[in-house]
């Protein structure tokens, strides 16, 4: 079996994804946030496929090249509720479920088989959940602030122009994290991409 290999400590991570972006439906939702959310870039916005960790850029492009040689087509999603992710009591990702999203698991799966043996990492066997991350909650958030995060995240169940929105994806690219962070810029670089048919 293909163990994990050993990498140097902090080294930014990698993962193989589907670009969403700045989408208008993600802005919609983010303006009811309460204070202490915190929106991702834009450019940081994926469906996460294959997450590779911190495996060097020659392994982190052979994943990508590996997962970009499938017969990829563009798909389609229907968003859902947004809920927590993370542990259980110190949850700081707030993501959107993906619905109707056969085609997007089906895509996780291939995807993190083949970029798993390319970057010679140990392979993922958790069953595949298709999410959006928008937004982050500081991890040291109080109970109240926790609480109207959920709150904000409920409200989305009986949204109607929410829950009826489709996404498309049609786009796989290869991001890594930045080294250094700068406040109000992407965390992460886009380093390949290619174009679904």
């Amino acid at each position: 079996m293909t163990q994990r290999s050993e990498v140097p400590r902090g080294r930014p991570s990698s993962f193989v994804a589907l670009v969403v972006g700045d989408a208008p439906w993600r802005r919609a939702l983010l303006e009811g946030r309460p204070p202490r959310v915190r929106a991702l870039h834009p450019d940081d916005v994926h469906v996460t496929l294959a997450f590779l960790g911190g495996v060097s850029p020659e392994r982190a492009r052979a994943a990508f090249d590996a997962a970009a040689a499938l017969p990829l087509r563009a798909m389609e999603a229907r968003l859902g509720a947004i809920e927590p992710r993370g542990h259980e009591a110190r949850w700081t990702a707030l993501s959107v479920l993906l619905e109707d999203a056969h085609a997007v698991a089906d895509a996780m799966t291939r995807v993190r088989d083949v970029a798993s043996a390319a970057a010679e990492i140990a392979p993922e066997h958790r069953a595949p959940l298709p999410h959006v991350t928008i937004a982050r909650l500081h991890a040291k958030a109080s109970p109240t602030e926790r609480a109207a995060a959920l709150a904000w995240a409920q409200r989305t169940r009986g949204d109607r122009a929410h829950t009826e929105t489709r996404l498309r994806l049609d786009r796989l690219a290869l991001y890594t994290g930045r080294a250094v962070k700068e406040a109000g810029a992407p965390a992460y670089d886009v380093i390949a991409e290619r174009r679904l048919p």
